[in-house]
């Protein structure tokens, strides 16, 4: 139901002490962008007690700060439409509930999101929804700031999402999580992820 309750439930299945079967994260050779694998993500929808429900990987050896122009690049395998959820977080671990910017999508169409007080959001340019079943490339640029900054997205090559504003929840955040896969779904979801590159640009 809250974030301690599945921060406490992860680290039990890593221990291999908890037995929580429903949603995973491995690698599959079903499907692959390149190479012989992905990894496939599926989740179920979260309980009516639940705030969300994931199935995704996070890493801590990251760093951006403000100033910072970073790139992220991820191809992703989408099983069946999600009404909404996140596909990507850099997040700070040192500030409650891990604010920072995220790629969403909600009702088969991208966006992006400051999770920070009153969330700044930016939606996608028109109205074409995420295909299925076939490899879809998600790419965005974020100039970091807690004031000025910018944002992009595109979706195999195509500009779907722009905007400025604040992209950083205070001047002296630093991003040191990324998380990857199915962030935060509301919905029974299938999604295979592949090739993720993140990078800070010149």
């Amino acid at each position: 139901p809250e974030i301690a309750d599945y921060v406490k439930l992860r680290k039990a299945i890593l221990k291999g002490d908890g037995d929580f079967l429903d949603n995973r994260v491995e690698p599959s050779r079903d499907r692959a962008h390149s190479g012989e694998q992905s990894r496939r993500c599926e989740a179920v929808a979260p309980s009516f007690s639940m705030v969300t429900s994931k199935a995704s990987l996070d890493t801590e050896l990251i760093h951006f700060k403000r100033g910072d122009r970073v790139h992220y690049s991820g191809w992703y395998w989408f099983d069946n439409e999600i009404d909404w959820g996140t596909l990507m977080d850099l997040e700070t671990v040192w500030i409650k509930q891990h604010p920072g910017p995220r790629i969403f999508v909600n009702n088969g169409r991208l966006g992006v999101e400051l999770k920070w007080a009153d969330k700044p959001t930016w939606k996608q340019i028109g109205d074409s929804t995420l295909p299925l079943h076939q490899w879809v490339h998600i790419e965005g640029e974020f100039l970091l700031d807690d004031r000025n900054g910018e944002v992009k997205l595109w979706r195999d090559g195509k500009l779907m999402v722009e905007g400025k504003g604040q992209t950083l929840p205070l001047a002296d955040t630093v991003l040191n999580s990324l998380e990857v896969g199915l962030s935060a779904t509301q919905t029974d979801t299938v999604l295979y992820v592949d090739d993720i590159e993140i990078k800070r640009l010149p």
